[in-house]
């Protein structure tokens, strides 16, 4: 099956077991160079491993690099997010992709503390107001600080309703700080 993807650059995550290792060792077959990520960096390594003895081209992508390239604003420009991975997968060499390797504006586009700022003292430049994603994030951090973990008060106190909240607490990974009912 031609799937016209050779001599480019494939980002597979979730790629150390499963469908995900399937995935990757038949992009690997078709002539791709694949970047490999998993939530454990030593799977990747090893499906990346196993994509280099049988002959293709593959590395580990950090799982911070990962992080960054989900936070940073592509403002839908697939172009940017290719070329950007392709660029890392040249600099890495036969390493994994680490985060010196990505262009230096993906780098340092770390989002503004919440904590620095307050609505009155918003400063005015636009390169430190946060994203309204960022912004949430760290309001649903705060909040659930605040509450101890405790979900149905957190909800209460940005009123909205639990189960929205719980949603959003997945999307932006913040179960750690939730304190999780036992089923």
């Amino acid at each position: 099956m031609d799937m016209g993807i050779k001599d480019r650059v494939a980002l597979v995550t979730g790629a150390g077991r499963g469908i995900g290792r399937q995935i990757c060792l038949t992009l690997a077959e078709e002539g791709a160079s694949v970047a490999v990520n998993d939530l454990y960096q030593e799977r990747a390594d090893a499906v990346a491993s196993e994509i280099s003895r049988a002959g293709g081209r593959a590395i580990g992508v950090a799982a911070d690099v990962a992080d960054l390239l989900v936070q940073y604003d592509w403002s839908g420009n697939v172009r940017e997010l290719r070329n950007a991975i392709e660029r890392a997968f040249l600099f890495c060499g036969d390493r994994t992709i680490q985060a010196a390797h990505l262009p230096c504006e993906l780098r340092d586009s770390q989002p503004v503390a919440f904590e620095e700022w307050t609505t009155s003292e918003m400063p005015v430049g636009e390169e430190t107001i946060p994203r309204l994603a960022d912004a949430e994030r760290l309001l649903i951090a705060r909040v659930l600080k605040v509450t101890s973990g405790n979900q149905s008060d957190a909800a209460r106190l940005l009123d909205v309703e639990r189960h929205r909240l719980r949603r959003k607490i997945v999307l932006h990974g913040l179960e750690h700080l939730a304190r999780i009912r036992p089923r």
